[in-house]
């Protein structure tokens, strides 16, 4: 099986129905998802907010995030931070969304994301391949196939080692 980066959004698609939940999944059937461990930060917070809104049975809201530990194989942030950092300052983008650039460019493998702002960020800069999931549910995979210069390359920058 494949491997991708999933990013809070869709994998909060996961647990909550929304118009890409089916292609979000499928995306994680057909790929074994990664993440920084950022994500269970933010995952925690959608629950949060999603519980306060529509309220949650018992508790199925604390149940999840356990359970979304298991399908997920998480990467320390210390890992990626440098590189993220070193990435946001070149795209313009926030830290925490670059921790899955980061991430999806150390492993070598596409980034699955609803974010349009990031996905234009890292299309421009041709940094990593990405799955793109579009609110209307439908997926759609990026042309942008190419990692870009490689960090440490004669002419690309220097976005910190490789663990």
């Amino acid at each position: 099986m494949s491997r991708a980066v999933f990013d809070a959004p869709v994998v909060a698609a996961w647990m909550v129905a929304s118009p890409v939940t089916q292609n979000a999944l499928a995306l994680k059937s057909a790929h074994a998802p990664l993440a920084p461990s950022y994500i269970m930060v933010e995952l925690a917070n959608v629950l949060w907010r999603y519980d306060r809104v529509s309220g949650l049975p018992g508790d199925s809201a604390a149940a999840i995030l356990p359970l979304l530990r298991t399908e997920l194989a998480l990467t320390p942030d210390e890992a990626l931070i440098d590189r993220a950092f070193a990435l946001a300052r070149r795209i313009g983008e926030p830290v925490f969304d670059c921790l899955y650039v980061a991430l999806a460019m150390r492993e070598g493998v596409p980034l699955v994301t609803l974010n349009r702002r990031l996905i234009a960020a890292v299309e421009e800069a041709a940094l990593a391949p990405i799955i793109k999931l579009r609110l209307d549910g439908r997926g759609e995979v990026s042309p942008t196939q190419c990692d870009g210069p490689k960090p440490g390359s004669p002419g690309g920058p220097d976005l910190g080692s490789r663990p």
